[in-house]
């Protein structure tokens, strides 16, 4: 059977049409996929440039804080750019270390990158759009900038040197493995200083602690010392008034108070415990006549300073008069106590060595009869450690650009006694200080510089209670238990505190020396605090070999300061082993030489 098939129906037949539509759009449908997949290739290769441009520019702002010459920066930043980017990028990426310029007042390290990125499908995009779009090789382009601080950076050292530091760690002592990491970490900062141009950038001073801090022999006639007695804690256990009287016989003194000083009647002398310290002398007798033989204390004033009375001692306070001025360091020949030998320091003879039974207000009497010092033909005894006990460290060095000056200062630190931290951070502070007692730090308000302190540690707080009559041990604080007559009062160290329970007992000390230490670094880190709210001394605190549940951990947690690359983290590390002690200056280091990326 055969169709007719009408010649109008043809004309409007569409069973072909779908392969012709297809057919046509074929192109533009393979065009578009073409272009999803480069575009896709496109925005990663734009974000490994940008990465890449970003780790560069970093590398080459670290590299900055240690030399400035472009030939070097270029190269350390080509390097870590292609490093990043892929040696196979060469062919068709373009970096160029761009220098440093100055924009809105800040040193702006830039560096800038181009790439044709070669596509998959550009030649089929190129025949579809007959050679309107031409992506057979894509062009991107990043830039990064980083602001380079350059900043000046003045840092103290605050270091134990209390005797578990003679303690063994890894197989090494601990003093020695903090000689090598402070080392490291000076000598990684200290090295811009070698080719820097002008004023070297890098100040570094060292101050070692134990149970008190040392200023240094050759300060004994510097204005912030208590030159003429007039600080309350000056005489705390010294009685002028006993010297050449016989009992009950004060009237026949040799001397007398003046205003608030202690002069000799005979000519005016100012008695001072540094003129003790010079002219005490052993009495001999020439031709029935007893004069003045040899010098008593012939090493003389080692350099220890005691803490400040009136809460005065976590703070950076102006030494001016009175009780701001800082005493030296005297520690009384105390009373004989044979049931102490251990701890006493009973280095003169006196009416104590014979007598028993006294009372308390006696024994104190006895210590602090000036007489032994001065009218006395006994020589010294050996037993006890003399008027430097306490006084171990090494002196403070002050801020210095000389990295020599500072790994010697690190080789001279010996372990030995106590440990104060609070007064170990008081005086780092008062090294960053541009005023007295040390006055190489810049100005609070100065630009671009940065005030650091690390502190280290490996233990408590630390001050011996005893159960006689001062009791406790000497030291930085003076005596737990303050005698006026026979009334007694609690010892300085509470001067300061605010909720540490005020009880002569070795516990409560180490309270209070506990809140001091927090109150000290809170004090520090106000002292200059910038307008963005960021510390005006930035403190890294460490704890070196401490027990874990150790109160002195949270206590060195909270005095650190917070992070300058991450804010939300405190600048405090916990070193449990010669590497991570090692480790935490390397971080350290880090830090202090970070900057941040800002475009």
């Amino acid at each position: 059977m055969r169709t007719r098939v009408k010649p109008l129906s043809l004309w409007h037949s569409r069973h072909g049409n779908v392969a012709m539509l297809f057919g046509l759009t074929l192109p533009v449908l393979a065009a578009g996929m073409a272009a999803a997949v480069d575009l896709s290739t496109i925005y990663g290769a734009e974000r490994n440039l940008q990465q890449s441009a970003d780790t560069a520019a970093l590398a080459a702002a670290k590299e900055y804080s240690q030399t400035q010459n472009p030939v070097v920066l270029a190269n350390v930043a080509e390097g870590y750019f292609f490093h990043n980017a892929g040696a196979d990028t060469r062919s068709f990426t373009q970096f160029s270390y761009d220098g440093i310029q100055v924009v809105a007042g800040d040193r702006v390290l830039k560096v800038s990158a181009t790439r044709q990125q070669p596509t998959w499908f550009g030649d089929l995009l190129a025949f579809v759009t007959n050679e309107k779009v031409d992506w057979r090789n894509f062009p991107i382009a990043s830039t990064s900038e980083v602001i380079v601080e350059n900043r000046s950076v003045e840092l103290a050292l605050v270091l134990d040197n209390s005797g578990s530091m003679g303690s063994s760690v890894g197989g090494s002592r601990k003093i020695d493995t903090l000689k090598v990491a402070a080392k490291d970490l000076t000598a990684a900062l200290m090295k811009v200083n070698d080719t820097a141009s002008g004023n070297p950038p890098v100040k570094i001073g060292v101050v070692p602690f134990s149970g008190s801090v040392n200023v240094g022999p050759a300060n004994i006639n510097a204005s912030w010392i208590d030159q003429l007695g007039e600080s309350p804690i000056h005489h705390e256990n010294f009685d002028w008034e006993s010297w050449g009287a016989g009992k009950g016989k004060k009237k026949d003194s040799f001397a007398e108070k003046v205003g608030d000083q202690w002069r000799r009647k005979a000519d005016g002398q100012v008695l001072t415990r540094q003129w003790l310290f010079e002219n005490a002398r052993v009495k001999v007798k020439v031709k029935g006549k007893e004069i003045a033989g040899a010098l008593r204390f012939p090493e003389g004033w080692a350099g220890c300073v005691e803490a400040r009375p009136n809460g005065l001692a976590i703070t950076d306070t102006a030494p001016a008069r009175g009780a701001s001025l800082f005493v030296p360091m005297f520690a009384p020949d105390e009373y004989d106590w044979s049931w102490f030998s251990s701890s006493e320091n009973d280095y003169l003879i006196d009416e104590s060595t014979t007598a028993r039974n006294y009372s308390n207000p006696q024994a104190i009497d006895f210590q602090r009869d000036m007489n032994k010092y001065l009218e006395s033909p006994e020589p010294n005894l050996s037993r006890g450690k003399g008027p430097n006990f306490g006084c171990t460290t090494t002196p403070i060095t002050p801020l210095t650009a000389e990295r020599a000056t500072v790994d010697a200062a690190l080789d001279r630190m010996t372990p030995e006694e106590l440990t104060n931290i609070q007064e170990g951070i008081a005086w780092g502070w008062r090294v960053l200080s541009p005023g007295q007692p040390f006055t190489e730090g810049a100005a609070k308000d100065a630009a671009d510089n940065l005030k650091v302190l690390v502190v280290m540690t490996d233990g408590n707080n630390t001050y011996t209670g005893l159960s006689n009559a001062n009791r406790s041990r000497w030291g930085a604080y003076g005596y737990g238990q303050v005698w006026n007559g026979n009334i007694n009062k609690t010892g300085r160290m509470f001067d300061a505190t605010a909720r540490t329970i005020k009880s002569s007992q070795g516990s409560r000390y180490v309270e209070a020396m506990d809140e001091m230490t927090e109150k000290v670094c809170s004090n520090a880190k106000d002292d200059g605090r910038l307008p963005d709210g960021s510390d005006g001394i930035l403190i890294f605190t460490i704890a070196f070999d401490v027990d874990d549940g150790s109160d002195i951990k949270k206590l060195l947690e909270g005095c650190a300061s917070y992070g300058l690359r991450d804010p939300t983290t405190k600048l405090y590390y916990d070193a449990k082993n010669k590497d991570q002690l090692i480790a935490a200056f390397g971080a350290i280091t880090e830090e202090v030489s970070s900057l941040r990326l800002s475009r």
